[in-house]
């Protein structure tokens, strides 16, 4: 098994003013990194070694990152995830979790796909989005009263089968509700 350090850690951005460039974990004036659920400075937990690092990715933290030290932005655990599959799952990462809760595999939940085929967003492929708190989200309708908050691939089927939607969304696009019909029909191979 590979050593790896914290610059081992990458994210390469599709879209923005970073796109295709290489992203690492940013380091802090006090030589910290941050770790958060959120954007706001409020949330941040500052650590320094690549195990809290890990444990809190797990957790379903962002990591704060940056190219070549310049301006940081959160990228999410889930992303974090998806770009560094061997580094994650080599150091005992392989789900994304929340709190006491049961795991959700990150590479069965983006697995879950919705392409639409007109509009803005044509094209562009949309995965079930990660909340701040390190849920996914299935609901029968776009309000958040009834939302139903879920962590693994399993529940999320479950749902999908029963007429629920789930919360979707794209790099640079909001997130929406995608019909759960639309996705059993674009994921046949997941509910068989």
């Amino acid at each position: 098994m590979k050593k790896y350090e914290i610059s081992d850690i990458h994210y390469i951005p599709s879209r923005g003013n970073n796109a295709g460039k290489v992203m690492v974990p940013h380091q802090t004036k006090s030589g910290e990194y941050v770790v958060s659920m959120t954007r706001f400075q409020k949330d941040y937990v500052y650590v320094s070694t690549l195990e809290e690092i890990l444990e809190n990715v797990k957790k379903g933290f962002g990591i704060r990152m940056s190219v070549n030290g310049g301006p940081a932005s959160l990228i999410s655990a889930q992303r974090v995830i998806q770009q560094n599959p061997a580094l994650f799952a080599e150091n005992g990462v392989k789900h994304v979790t929340s709190g006491e809760r049961g795991g959700a595999s990150v590479d069965d939940i983006a697995g879950i796909r919705y392409v639409p085929s007109r509009g803005k967003a044509e094209g562009v492929i949309f995965q079930p989005q990660l909340t701040k708190s390190g849920e996914y989200v299935v609901s029968k309708t776009r309000f958040k009263e009834d939302y139903i908050y879920v962590t693994s691939y399993d529940e999320i089927i479950d749902y999908v089968k029963k007429g629920y939607g789930i919360r979707m969304g794209a790099e640079g696009f909001p997130a929406s509700l995608v019909a759960s019909a639309t996705v059993m029909e674009q994921n046949p191979e997941k509910f068989k």
